[in-house]
């Protein structure tokens, strides 16, 4: 259980989301991990370029690991945000390396990133959110974020509202076959 920084050469950066066992999911311990990561990749003035991915091939990430302590106070949320990069803007491109499923935090970690690549397996869920039609408080910052990288009417379908290849998520080369939608 950890992140992982490896270097593709002085000025690539790989980090990898370490936790198989668990699908990539990412424990307290490893979101800090993650934002102070952040913070020094952004000090970094070799590093030009960020490669993010899951170790494994089942998952990328499905977010946080909800087997710990779930009690939040404001000092968690802003150190989840930081990792997560929903509040920082950041200055180097960050390419997503998709090589499995996407769920949750890892998709709102996805949708933070500048250029996103996924294997024609990989899945995509937010299943906190439900139906995005619903008016939830809760769900207001992720719904706005999803807009902004797909329609309404492809990507929210019913039946596929969940998956993540829809227009601006992923590239047309990677959306999988009608007939390997689900039913």
């Amino acid at each position: 259980m950890e992140i992982r920084l490896a270097r593709h050469d002085r000025h690539i950066a790989i980090v990898s989301i370490d936790n198989g066992p668990r699908l990539n999911a990412m424990t307290r311990q490893m979101l800090s991990q993650l934002g102070a990561l952040w913070d020094e990749l952004e000090r970094d003035p070799a590093c030009r370029c960020i490669i993010l991915t899951g170790v494994g091939q089942r998952a990328f990430t499905v977010g946080a690991d909800i087997s710990g302590d779930l009690s939040a106070g404001p000092e968690v949320a802003r150190m989840v945000n930081h990792a997560l990069l929903k509040n920082d803007a950041y200055s180097k491109p960050i390419v997503a390396a998709v090589n499995g499923d996407c769920i949750g935090g890892g998709l709102e970690l996805l949708l933070s990133t500048d250029i996103r690549a996924a294997v024609p397996e990989a899945r995509f869920g937010l299943p906190e959110v439900g139906d995005l039609s619903v008016r939830r408080p809760a769900t207001t910052p992720i719904r706005s974020r999803i807009a902004a990288h797909c329609a309404y009417r492809d990507c929210l379908r019913p039946k596929l509202r969940w998956r993540g290849w829809r227009r601006g998520v992923l590239p047309r080369a990677l959306w999988p076959s009608a007939s390997s939608a689900p039913r």
